[in-house]
């Protein structure tokens, strides 16, 4: 921590707000403090030591506390001077206004450290053009886990993991977002906070974990989103001693809101159910019963009127079923390997380094053939209720074949399309490709309460999509699964800068399952709001011209280096894309076709080892590609397989066609931002 924070002094008005809310953090020596100098009268804050001198009241850090939440009191349509001492302002935004769902909080720029953006930033101000033009990223600081997803009375909900105080993971915090079109994006006030003794203890860390969101009627049965009276959050508390792994433990808790902005008391509803299960337990994902019961048969176990929870754990081999009831199955892996399985104990035969490093240093020599990583089941009659108990149902899912994985992170478990789904994250793993944590997919029918799996493979083939949650979109007719997830930067792309955040959701993706494969593409929101003026088209005779490439470079230069590029092939020939690439040259990001197989490939990158590879059936007719400055997603064939990447900050706008192989048509289109 730096020592000698300068003091800081800023004026502004108010507006429609009637609270301040500052995260600080003070320095090792002198008490740090905060005094807000206002043109009219406040109240006096509930939550800290005052002392009132005229019209300035002045905050002291809570005794033993290095950092503190201050919401202070602020007049509505006033001017106020706040002045920071001995700390600093590493958050801050206007809060409690009417309607504040609709107008979201007004960020505050008390930060000595940021001469970027003025005092009261606006939306221009913070998302510049090293930043995501269409991609949800937080105003500044650090990012993970999107959480509780769900839609509400309107508008969708974004909760994730945050740290309001620094560029890197530290104590979680749930930060909030508020959409009406999974788009466009309006902050919210912090929603959950790391427990409380964790401000006099800073030898303890964790906080609030991932979880998910249900939304419920005023008897707390689950309805439908747009009738619902409140969201029914599930979520991790995490504690450890830091620097002891061993020392943690996690509960699931629940809490409950009615305005979809401030929550009521946690109450905690799931423990460990036996020491066979290892300290990691968390993610609660929520489904109802009666959804996975329209993709079960009356072997799967499912009871319609109540809830279930997936938790990420894993567990003890000798605890897992050998040979599944006497039978065992085959069933096809994405990469086109045997995978013989039992039920509810996956076996696939694909091999992969024993790393638990995302720079692959093989730290394992041999397999952990001890622990698995599991998927375990609990459910709860319905109405739902803050101590309503939850039965321990066994584990649904467990991957013998990915038992170097340390644990499942984010599980999820759904229906769709008739068949039964289960996502999760294989943590500390490195699969055969290279690539790092990767998330899996399995497809298959429940029996007792036990996923006999079909078919699996990974969810994205590049190495930036992780953390996914899904969640049921009630509010179209029919209604649909939408996933996001963060878009980790495993090859350390970024570099802290001032106004600048550390994380990137994905795009919204809607999923489907089809010739027993998970697909993922974007929503249709996506296509009808982002994807803008065609700056190049171009058909067969067109691209066959020497001077194709410098139209499509001036193109790409035009679109702000936000754009899509939307590709159709009539053959199965080889072919080569440059997508991205470093004012130096250094760096560079291609979209090839080698054998038949669509490849990311990267040059002059930490990635450049791995092999990101498609695990497509069916020859490339369809390619899409979003560029958004960091960030590159690839799609293959509407979904049938797809990737997401991090790229460095480039000022630098490319795309050209090194070889186009059977390419038919190709068209480039701006991509309207989002954050105006």
């Amino acid at each position: 921590m730096e020592a000698g924070y300068n003091a800081v002094s800023r004026s502004f008005p108010t507006g429609v707000y009637r609270t301040l809310d500052v995260f600080l953090e003070g320095e090792d020596e002198g008490v740090g403090c905060i005094s807000v100098t206002s043109s009219a009268s406040a109240p006096e804050a509930a939550n800290a030591s005052s002392r009132d001198e005229r019209s300035t009241r002045t905050y002291l850090m809570p005794q033993g506390q290095k950092r503190h939440h201050f919401s202070i009191p602020v007049e509505q349509f006033s001017t106020v001077n706040v002045s920071v001492e001995n700390a600093i302002a590493r958050y801050a935004y206007l809060n409690d206004a009417d309607d504040l769902i609709s107008l979201g909080v007004q960020m505050v720029n008390l930060d000595a450290e940021n001469s970027v953006w003025p005092v009261l930033p606006k939306i221009e101000d913070m998302y510049d053009s090293r930043r995501s033009s269409v991609h949800f990223e937080p105003s500044t600081r650090w990012m993970n886990d999107p959480n509780g997803l769900c839609y509400f009375r309107g508008h969708y909900h974004l909760f994730f993991q945050f740290n309001p105080y620094g560029w890197g993971w530290d104590n979680m915090h749930w930060n909030h977002a508020v959409s009406e079109d999974l788009l466009h994006w309006r902050m919210l006030p912090i929603a959950l906070e790391p427990q409380a003794d964790f401000a006099t203890h800073p030898e303890i860390s964790g906080g609030a974990f991932s979880g998910s969101a249900i939304t419920v009627d005023e008897e707390g049965n689950p309805c439908v989103g747009a009738d619902a009276d409140a969201i029914r959050i599930y979520l991790t508390r995490h504690q450890e001693v830091r620097g002891d792994i061993g020392s943690a433990v996690e509960w699931q808790a629940t809490a409950v809101s009615t305005d979809a902005i401030h929550f009521g008391v946690e109450s905690a509803v799931i423990t460990r159910p036996s020491e066979a299960y290892g300290i990691d337990f968390r993610d609660p994902k929520v489904e109802l019963g009666s959804r996975l019961a329209e993709a079960s048969s009356d072997s799967a176990g499912v009871d319609s009127h109540r809830a279930y929870i997936v938790v990420a754990s894993n567990i003890a081999a000798s605890e897992l079923p050998q040979t599944g009831g006497g039978r065992t199955q085959e069933h096809n892996h994405s990469d086109n390997l045997p995978a013989p399985h039992v039920a509810g104990v996956y076996d696939a035969t694909i091999g992969g380094d024993f790393s638990q490093s995302p720079r692959g240093e093989r730290n394992l020599k041999e397999k952990n053939e001890q622990q698995i990583p599991a998927m375990v089941l609990f459910s709860s009659s319905l109405p739902l209720h803050a101590n309503k108990p939850w039965r321990y149902e066994g584990p649904v899912l467990a991957d013998r074949a990915h038992s170097v994985a340390k644990t499942y992170e984010c599980p999820d478990l759904f229906a769709l399309d008739g068949k039964i789904v289960a996502a999760g994250a294989l943590m500390h793993y490195r699969d055969h490709a290279g690539r790092f944590q990767p998330v899996k997919w399995y497809v298959g029918n429940l029996v007792n309460k036990r996923l006999e799996v079909e078919a699996s493979g990974n969810v994205d083939f590049g190495n930036a999509f992780y953390a996914t949650q899904s969640f049921y979109d009630d509010s179209v007719p029919g209604g649909r699964r939408i996933v996001f997830a963060w878009m980790a930067d495993y090859a350390e792309t970024a570099h802290e800068e001032v106004g600048l955040a550390h994380g990137t959701m994905s795009l919204p993706r809607e999923l489907h399952v089809k010739h027993g494969r998970l697909y993922s593409h974007p929503i249709a929101e996506v296509y009808k709001e982002l994807v803008g003026e065609t700056l190049y088209t171009a058909n067969p005779e067109e691209l066959a011209q020497a001077s194709v490439n410098d139209a499509l470079l001036k193109a790409a230069q035009l679109s702000g280096n936000a754009y899509f590029a939307d590709l159709t092939f009539t053959g199965d020939d080889d072919f080569s894309f440059l997508v991205a690439q470093s004012s130096d040259g250094s760096q560079i990001v291609r979209v090839v076709q080698r054998d038949g197989i669509v490849r990311l490939v990267t040059q002059g990158m930490r990635s450049d080892d791995i092999d990101f590879h498609s695990t497509q059936l069916t020859p490339t007719r369809h390619l899409e590609i979003f560029v958004d400055r960091t960030m590159i997603e690839v799609f293959v064939n509407d979904g049938e397989d797809a990737a997401a990447l991090q790229f460095p900050i480039t000022t630098s706008a490319v795309f050209a066609v090194d070889k186009p192989g059977s390419l038919a048509t190709l068209s480039l289109h701006q991509l309207n931002p989002v954050w105006k």
